[in-house]
């Protein structure tokens, strides 16, 4: 399972991007993944104040948690 997700920060073309059920904790290195359409990131151990900030750093992306 993925618990870092500062690998994926820099592929700025992503358009798509499946994450469930892992141990991520920190969602911040996909604030800047302006390309995304799309994010699943279920089952994550994501707190909500993260999830509006990512909310928020994302905003035409629709974002499942």
């Amino acid at each position: 399972s993925i618990s870092d997700v500062t690998p994926l920060g820099g592929l700025k073309n992503l358009r798509s991007l499946h994450l469930d059920v892992n141990r991520i904790k920190d969602p911040s290195p996909l604030y800047g993944l302006r390309n995304l359409n799309r994010l699943s990131i279920t089952s994550n151990r994501i707190t909500d104040e993260d999830k509006e900030k990512l909310k928020r750093a994302l905003r035409k992306c629709k974002i499942s948690f």
